[in-house]
């Protein structure tokens, strides 16, 4: 069997690898304005970062153990590198809009993300809530095209749906699709890979900003964009201190953010980041959850691990400081 044969029988594999847990649905627009009353809380969801598929000719030849090295292989580049899961990104970027024109307010960020997106699940996790955009990553990566094996090509795919907590309910619900098919779109892995990704992360961004506008129009029947270029990039890296205007290392808009709604936070409270932009936090004597770690710098720790797919660091334990910079 040759390599491209070989791609075509894989290729259905490939998207039931990136899309196992999520089912096909058929679009619901927002129904009406009336479902939202103004100052009501509307929360983003969290996963864990979707697996990412980087595809060659190579891994093609082996077929399903080429899939399970190209999803290996994918995740360590974007870690590696920084790139963090759009998914979250666009969920800002809705959510912006549904306060703007809405009047609703932000709610309360969740301790740690979510490992089942099921409606009782999310209703369950976010129950301080009025309602929840829920975006997940249903398949991002980048293949080589059959015609020239050294093109490449990067595609995203999202699902999105707006829940009401309170009654237990998808009010609306879509997705959105991203790739460029054209050879003429398409580059060398030299310059997808270089610089830390930097093509991939752009590609990405794009991708995500076009989604997020897209299904604010479409899904929740806003006009005007909701979000410019997601910022994928490197991660800053500069000192922080809790309080004022100070950034906390590594970490992106959405973390800055969560990390001032950590701060309202009961003790005992933990606060964990890793160099590729994500974290996360534990907060209470004990865990929801009785599986995760009781101790609280572990319970943060554990969160984080979860998220980033590697090693964190304590930044705060109670109200001190504990990160000691790199």
């Amino acid at each position: 069997m040759t390599i491209r044969r070989t791609f075509s029988a894989l290729a259905p594999l490939l998207l039931l690898a990136a899309c196992a847990t999520n089912q096909t649905h058929t679009p619901v627009p927002l129904a009406t304005e009336a479902t939202f009353q103004p100052g009501a809380r509307v929360a983003v969801s969290r996963y864990p970062v979707a697996n990412f598929i980087a595809m060659t000719p190579g891994k093609a030849a082996f077929a399903v153990l080429g899939a399970a090295a190209s999803i290996s292989e994918g995740n360590s580049f974007i870690k590696d590198n920084g790139i963090a899961d759009p998914a979250i990104d666009i969920g800002s970027g809705l959510r912006k809009g549904l306060m703007e024109k809405y009047q609703l307010v932000e709610a309360a960020a969740t301790e740690a993300p979510l490992n089942d997106d099921s409606l009782a699940s999310i209703v369950k996790n976010y129950s301080a809530s009025d309602f929840v955009v829920d975006v997940k990553t249903v398949g991002w990566s980048y293949r080589y095209m059959p015609v020239n094996w050294d093109s490449y090509h990067v595609s995203y795919g999202a699902r999105a749906r707006l829940i009401d907590v309170k009654n237990s309910r998808i009010v609306a619900e879509d997705s959105c699709a991203r790739t460029s098919k054209e050879l003429s779109e398409a580059v060398s892995h030299e310059k997808l890979t270089a610089n830390h990704g930097e093509y991939l992360r752009t590609k990405l961004s794009a991708y995500a900003a076009e989604c997020a506008n897209e299904l604010a129009k479409r899904m929740l029947k806003i006009e005007g964009a909701v979000a410019a270029a997601v910022d994928l990039g490197e991660p800053a890296k500069t000192a922080a201190a809790p309080g004022g205007n100070a950034q906390i290392p590594y970490l992106k808009a959405p973390g800055q953010a969560y990390f001032k709604e950590f701060l309202t936070k009961p003790l005992p409270r933990a606060f964990a980041i890793a160099d590729n932009a994500h974290f996360a936090a534990a907060w209470g004597a004990r865990p929801k959850d009785p599986s995760r770690p009781v101790d609280i710098r572990e319970r943060a720790l554990y969160n984080c691990r979860e998220v980033a797919h590697k090693e964190c660091v304590l930044y705060m334990v109670d109200n001190e400081v504990v990160y000691k910079g790199e």
